[in-house]
């Protein structure tokens, strides 16, 4: 006989991960309509999953036995294994802030455990309860037990099930209980879409103060892309944005990249609830920047690699600021740059706004190989 159905198990799992990873875990928004705490901040969902997908790789490994000996270990750790699966979902429903809830479905099963591998003796004040002991018969597609209660003057009575009916029972109370997260979480994702759009009409009409605000709260994940993202670095640009061409630069590079963000998560969410695609071509990048293009003779052959570049942030390498300072002596505007970077802490908005529009302007100038 089979035991779990791991694929189908598995691709509501998977599923289920997919949301967690790619919205709740990265949006403030998403946070804000479940169980937020520093619990969840520790990832252990994920952890949780993992553990789940294990077990139910085993459950579907399922094999009876022709004797009681060889049957009885298979009885015990798939009983054991199912339990923590209920534990298990019992806690992802209460993240989503959802009932855990009991039906024959879980009590059938949950009741077996119990009664054969937590308390087979269980005792009260009065003295002994029951006493549950797995039979001989239990082989093969056969589970059986007797049982003395108290209820039942302690006489002794055998219960017996069919293994394809307990895993039966557990496939449909796993199936309902995600089926259910899932929908928690589709709702979840349909109201951070409106969210989103908001966030779109936002970035064309909204004041700047007033957008990377509600980027923090709803959008939370794309700050986190880069440290002149952050909003104090940013409101900082914003600030000197009439100044010098970097800061407008940086203002330009974090709107352009959250029109892409914004367009890409609305995509991603679409598929998700398997909805049609958007016909909406991307918006494309127009990054406007002042660039004197006009450095030519007998410089114009002197260019910075990619690998030299990537290391202007490294104060100490070889081939970092200092190396690129006595290369670009000639040219005043990417100097000021480079001058700028070195004299301002790596991760303040007047380093990064360099280094960005340093990417610009060599680019402008052809002089990055």
């Amino acid at each position: 006989m089979q035991g779990l159905n791991a694929d189908i198990i598995k691709n509501l799992s998977k599923r289920l991960r997919k949301s967690w990873n790619d919205y709740f875990w990265q949006y403030g928004f998403c946070q804000s309509q479940i169980r937020w705490t520093r619990e969840e901040k520790t990832n252990h969902v994920n952890d949780l999953l993992n553990y789940f997908d294990d077990t139910t790789e085993l459950l579907s490994n399922f094999s009876t036995k022709d004797s009681y000996l060889e049957m009885l270990p298979e009885a015990i750790s798939a009983l054991q294994m199912m339990y923590i699966q209920q534990d298990l979902i019992d806690e992802l429903l209460l993240v989503f802030k959802l009932s855990a809830k009991s039906n024959e479905h879980k009590s059938v099963v949950r009741d077996l455990r119990n009664e054969l591998v937590g308390h087979p003796i269980s005792r009260d004040r009065e003295g002994l309860v029951s006493s549950v002991f797995i039979t001989g018969q239990t082989k093969g597609v056969t589970l059986q037990y007797a049982r003395y209660h108290r209820d039942n003057n302690y006489q002794s009575e055998l219960v017996t099930y069919n293994w394809q009916d307990i895993f039966g029972l557990h496939q449909k109370y796993l199936e309902e209980s995600f089926n259910l997260i899932l929908t928690c979480a589709g709702k979840t994702l349909r109201k951070f879409r409106k969210k989103i759009i908001e966030l779109q009409h936002n970035i064309q009409y909204a004041e700047f103060t007033k957008l990377v605000g509600l980027v923090g709260q709803i959008y939370s994940a794309y700050p986190k892309q880069s440290p002149l993202f952050e909003e104090t670095s940013i409101l900082n640009c914003y600030m000197l944005k009439n100044e010098h061409p970097r800061y407008e630069h940086a203002v330009g590079l974090y709107l352009e990249g959250l029109k892409d963000n914004l367009t890409e998560t609305l995509g991603s969410i679409g598929e998700f609830l398997n909805e049609p695609k958007s016909s909406k071509d991307k918006n494309q990048k127009n990054t406007t920047v002042c660039a004197d293009s006009s450095v030519q003779g007998e410089h114009s052959t002197i260019k910075i690699s990619n690998y030299e570049f990537s290391k202007l942030r490294e104060r100490n390498h070889p081939s970092g600021i200092d190396h690129s300072i006595r290369k670009f002596t000639y040219d005043k505007q990417i100097l000021a740059e480079l001058l700028n970077m070195k004299n301002n802490s790596p991760n303040s908005f007047e380093h990064l706004s360099s280094y960005e529009y340093l990417r610009t302007l060599f680019k402008d100038k052809k002089l990055i190989e």
